[in-house]
This record gives C-alpha cells, sequence and structure tokens, in this order.
C-alpha cells in the first residue's frame, strides 16, 4: 500500500462522475387477453395491460466525493460494511475520505395486470476515447452491505444480472426484484494511472419478448465510444497496404484505423452484428465516420449495412429514348433512392419498383420488412457523397478521395443529403485485409483473399453509391467475382441499404457476434 499512498495524487486523476438519481420508465405491453365468461352465448375479456417500472440509485457512498481510488478484491466486503476496525468511516470510504467503490440498488417492478418473465443486463464501459479501465469490476451483492457467500466478480462490458426472472402480477408479493451490486477498481499493487483513468458509465436493460426498459448510470459511453474503445485499448499492429497507405490493425477485434481516421470492420467475419428494424444479427457495422447532417453539423457517427439484400433491383431505369433505357447515374433522382427513402423507409405496399431496362417495372411489398417506426428515429440525416472515377483501378485511399471529391459528370450533384443510401466502392475495398490483398479494386478478382477475407463480399452483384465520371449512365458495382467496375444502373442487381445512426445511440448489450449481436436504443 506504500505505492499506493505514493502514487495517491495520480490516482486521484482517476475521476468517476456517478450521480445519484432515480429513472422511472413505463410502456412494455404484453399481447394476450385475460377472457371471461358472461354467459354461454358471449365471451367478453380485456387485453392484460403490461408496465415495468426500473428504479437505479447509488446508496454508497452518501458523499457527493465521485473520485474512486483502487481496492483489493478481497477487502471489498469490509469496504461495502463500513468495517471501522478496518479504517472506513462509513461504507466505501475509508479514514482519509477516499472512496473505494459504489454501491447500486437497482429495483425492477411490474405494475401490470400480467406476469412476465425477463432478462437482465448490465453494460459497463468507459465513456469515451479518453478514458480506460483495464481493472474495473462489478458484483452482486447479497444486500446493501454485504457480499454473497459464493460471490463472483465480473469484468467491464455486457453481463448478465439475472435470467428468466419471473415476475408476477402487481400487487403480489413476488411482483418485483431488487439487486444490489458494487462497482470499484480492482488494486493491482503499482501505479495504476497509465491503465485506469477518466469516467464510466453503464446501462441496465430488462426485455422480454414483449419489449423491455432500460435506465443508464453515470455518464454512458455512445456507440462510437464504445467501438473506439475497442480500438483504443487493445494491442495493434501497422499495416502498409500496396498503395504505401499506412493502416493500424487491431487484429484480435478485426477492426483497423485507415489513413483518413475512420475505424473500420476487415476480414472474413468481424464481430460486427447489430440487431436494428427487429432483424436479430440483421445488419452490421461498417465503421465510424466523421459525418456532416442536414444542418452542417459535424460528428462521427455509426455506419450500418444491411447484412441480407433487400432483393435485385435497377440503380435506375429509364425510357428507351433517354440512354437507351439504360437509365441516369444521378443518385439523387434515381430509383433506387426512392425505393430505400420511400418505399422501404415507410414499409410501403404494391409500390412500382424497377428491374430491367426501358423502366421495366415489378410490385414490391415492403410493408413488413420496411424501417419500423421505433427505429426511424436511429437514423440521422447526412451526407452521402456522390463522386466519382472513370475506372475502378484504384486502391481503396485513392478511391475513398474520389469519391468525396468535385469529380462528376456534367452536371450530377456532388453530394445528396438523406437517410438510406448503398456502400462506397472504398467500404467494399476496406474491408478486406489490406495486410493479404495488394491490389487495385477493379483487380480484386484476380486475388483470392480480396474476397475469401472480405466481410462485405456476396455471391452476387451489388450495386453500390458511386456514378462512373465518364458519362451519365454507369455506376459500379461489387461484382460476383469480387471487381469492381461500372455499368448499367437498369440491370437489376442486389440492394443493400446503409445508413448513419445518431451520435446519442448507445450500445446497451452485445458482443457483436452473431450469437449475441449489438442491442442499440438511443440515449436521452
Amino acid at each position: 500500500m506504500k505505492k499506493l499512498k505514493k502514487n495517491k495524487y495520480r490516482l486521484l486523476t482517476v475521476i468517476i462522475w456517478i450521480f445519484s438519481y432515480f429513472i422511472l420508465m413505463t410502456g412494455v405491453t404484453y399481447a394476450y387477453f385475460a377472457l371471461s365468461a358472461s354467459d354461454e352465448k358471449n365471451i367478453v375479456g380485456t387485453a392484460a395491460s403490461g408496465n415495468l417500472n426500473l428504479t437505479v440509485s447509488r446508496v454508497a457512498p452518501s458523499s457527493d466525493n465521485n473520485v474512486l481510488v483502487p481496492l483489493l478484491d478481497n477487502a471489498l466486503e469490509n469496504a461495502i460494511s463500513g468495517n471501522t476496525a478496518k479504517g472506513a468511516i462509513s461504507p466505501c470510504v475509508d479514514s482519509n475520505h477516499n472512496v473505494s467503490c459504489e454501491v447500486y440498488k437497482i429495483v425492477i417492478e411490474n405494475t401490470s395486470t400480467a406476469a412476465v418473465k425477463l432478462n437482465g443486463n448490465i453494460y459497463l464501459n468507459s465513456s469515451n476515447s479518453s478514458s480506460s479501465f483495464q481493472n474495473l469490476k462489478w458484483e452482486i451483492l447479497d444486500n446493501a452491505t454485504k457480499r454473497k457467500t459464493d460471490y463472483f466478480s465480473n469484468s467491464m462490458y455486457s453481463t448478465s444480472l439475472v435470467k428468466d426472472l419471473s415476475l408476477s402480477a402487481k400487487g403480489n408479493s413476488d411482483s418485483s426484484q431488487t439487486i444490489y451490486l458494487a462497482i470499484w477498481i480492482s488494486e493491482i499493487n503499482d501505479n495504476q494511472s497509465a491503465l485506469d483513468y477518466g469516467k464510466y458509465g453503464a446501462t441496465i436493460s430488462f426485455t422480454s419478448t414483449n419489449g423491455g426498459i432500460t435506465s443508464t448510470i453515470g455518464i454512458v459511453p455512445t456507440g462510437v465510444d464504445t467501438l473506439n474503445n475497442l480500438f483504443e485499448n487493445n494491442t495493434k499492429t501497422s499495416v502498409s497496404a500496396a498503395s504505401s497507405e499506412k493502416i493500424i490493425q487491431v487484429t484480435s477485434k478485426n477492426l483497423e484505423k485507415d489513413s483518413n481516421g475512420n475505424i473500420r470492420y476487415y476480414g472474413l467475419s468481424p464481430n460486427n452484428y447489430v440487431t436494428f428494424n427487429n432483424e436479430s444479427a440483421g445488419w452490421r457495422i461498417i465503421g465510424i465516420f466523421d459525418t456532416e447532417d442536414s444542418n452542417g453539423n459535424w460528428d462521427y457517427r455509426i455506419k450500418l449495412i444491411r447484412d441480407k439484400a433487400l432483393g435485385s433491383y435497377s440503380w435506375d431505369s429509364s425510357i428507351s429514348s433517354i440512354n437507351g433505357g439504360k437509365g441516369i447515374n444521378d443518385f439523387s433522382k434515381s430509383d433506387i433512392m426512392t425505393l430505400l427513402n420511400d418505399y422501404y423507409y415507410h414499409s410501403k405496399s404494391a409500390q412500382t419498383c424497377y428491374k430491367d431496362l426501358n423502366n421495366t417495372s415489378t410490385t414490391c411489398d415492403f410493408s413488413s420488412n420496411g424501417i419500423k417506426s421505433s427505429y426511424q428515429n436511429m437514423i440521422d440525416d447526412v451526407k452521402y457523397y456522390l463522386g466519382g472515377s472513370n475506372n475502378a483501378s484504384q486502391y481503396p485511399n485513392k478511391y475513398y478521395t474520389f469519391e468525396r471529391s468535385n469529380a462528376v459528370y456534367s452536371s450530377n450533384p456532388k453530394t445528396w443529403i438523406g437517410k438510406l443510401g448503398l456502400m462506397y466502392p472504398s467500404d467494399y475495398g476496406y474491408a478486406t485485409d489490406l495486410n493479404t490483398c495488394k491490389v487495385n479494386l477493379r483487380s480484386y478478382s484476380t486475388t483470392n483473399t480480396c474476397t475469401t477475407n472480405n466481410w462485405l463480399y456476396l455471391s452476387g452483384h451489388q450495386w453500390t453509391i458511386t456514378p462512373s465520371v465518364s458519362n451519365s449512365i454507369n455506376v459500379y458495382g461489387a461484382w460476383q467475382d469480387g471487381s469492381v467496375y461500372d455499368y448499367p444502373p437498369a440491370y437489376s442487381y442486389l440492394i443493400r441499404p446503409v445508413l448513419y445512426l445518431k451520435p446519442n445511440v448507445i450500445i446497451v448489450s452485445g458482443n457483436g457476434t452473431k450469437e449475441a449481436p449489438y442491442l442499440l436504443s438511443l440515449d436521452s
């Protein structure tokens, strides 16, 4: 402990802001009926209503000092009990007035007329890229001042609080559950100022098949913070791509930072799955990008792409007198822009979509798989870039520059602001492992590793958002052979919607695997 005292001033820079407050949320509905017979001919009844209340409050320490110093794991019992014989003056506060832990009380209450079964999780993480916690722990307690006999200490990130918790209807003794937990920085008997510093927060969620409820404590990291921390807090390797671009990879997480500062997922099977639009593991994270919204505000946003295509459609078609029926490569006026941002976004049915030359049409129906209203407010209106090149014999970093340049055909727009777009050729190019794929985008088909190690590759032709600058017709795609080149937009190829999440979207739980995809929520 002498080393700890010596570095006390440095350790006090480990600032943990935890607010003592209650959060109350309601609104879960259970869709079945409680029926009763009034006579032999008529059955009457009402739907069983369902609501949950979730409260989270700090019960220790009671002081306003929110700065944590490290605590030996085996000293937690004495700390939370406020054992004066061990130098404590109150729970989690020692004789020097140092705060060594936090104790929280979580109460989940069923206030409905229907019983419910819940799963509960806590997602504990540092709040931003200037924070790092390698030794932060939490543990479920027996009560506010006592450890469980069979206690188990958990590390950061998402871990289960309860599974299959049954709560009876309101008015019964078992209609609520109280959980106490402690949070502390584990003492490693060394200077920890370079390992544990900054701010942290937590998201607590309870979910059932009918809905759920979420509460937060402290400063909750955004989804961007969470992914940035995954990159920053793991071992990095410098890679020289074929274009002499320097890329920093975290191979353990299949994350990389390109020369423009974007953090992307790469490789064959990264853990970048997301539950979005009620599609479990149905979307994947391309990366985090500094983007401009419709008001001109710049911020880092998570970029998603649908894992499976919506179907095969024309990017744009036209009557035979315009470009020979092959369509026009202006995304802002294209058929596919309307399909994505009107029909699909608004879950419309019986719409006219295009599948071939000369405005050959079909009826499309997005009433069941369109964007649900509860997810629409997560999607930001952002600027998509419509610049391009006259060929795809370019490396990903060069193509990234072309996409954001003023290089467009004739009077075609350079940008478009909206909600749903398509991936860029550079997105496809960076999704492979550039440590093994050393050729340009047009030549990806010539090198097997460019496709076998590329998670955005599909065994089918995929449209991108990017037009050719050589004419008013062609649009680039990522094709079945693995290469990128341009083709007339009237032809029917795979469409995978792309969107940017609002900056305040948080990752509630999950680790990005297909079995435990990231679960998203808006932080109010």
